[in-house]
């Protein structure tokens, strides 16, 4: 009468342990799908960008400082802004002094502890301006400009971040960065 009990539990345990791996293996796709599903594509006009889902497009046209701006906004409100010039290039400290003179960083008592760094992300080189406004409360900024591509058509790419977003993001921008590609 022992043989049948021993058979059982051997047989309970191992349709208990197919069961927690048939779950495991079920885990690791649904995350990988999740992965994906994170990620949208925008594409128009030789340009592909991957980003977070929850990111939006605010805008893809002509701009005042460059031929071509793409924006796209997070839900914390920070902006991410690609600037592309095929004529007249800039530089990247051409678009921190347009910054600096648009939000009188230098100048305006509002704003506090302006710094300025040379940086890298993801291979490229930029420069990163952070700060803090008072103007209807305290808040962190940080903008970040990368040059991200200089021949056939310079593209310059700016973040800028505000409070919890500068760390929340830091990680996800070397992903944004490497799904930027250009078709022409």
């Amino acid at each position: 009468m022992r043989r049948p009990c021993r058979l059982r539990l051997i047989v309970m345990l191992w349709l208990f342990v197919c069961y927690i791996a048939a779950g495991c293996s079920k885990n690791e796709t649904h995350t990988e799908q999740t992965a994906a599903d994170d990620k949208a594509a925008y594409e128009k006009d030789g340009l592909s960008i991957t980003h977070p889902k929850e990111w939006s497009l605010l805008h893809d046209e002509a701009g005042i400082f460059a031929e071509r701006t793409v924006a796209l906004e997070t839900p914390g409100d920070s902006r991410i802004s690609l600037y592309l010039y095929q004529n007249s290039p800039k530089t990247i400290e051409d678009l921190a002094a347009n910054v600096e003179k648009q939000l009188k960083l230098l100048s305006s008592p509002q704003v506090e502890n302006y710094q300025q760094k040379n940086i890298q992300i993801a291979g490229f080189n930029g420069l990163q301006l952070s700060w803090t406004s008072n103007n209807l409360g305290e808040t962190r900024n940080q903008l970040t400009i990368l040059n991200i591509t200089q021949s056939p058509t310079q593209a310059l790419l700016q973040f800028h971040l505000f409070d919890d977003e500068i760390e929340q993001l830091q990680l996800a921008l070397e992903s944004f960065i490497n799904g930027i590609t250009f078709n022409r």
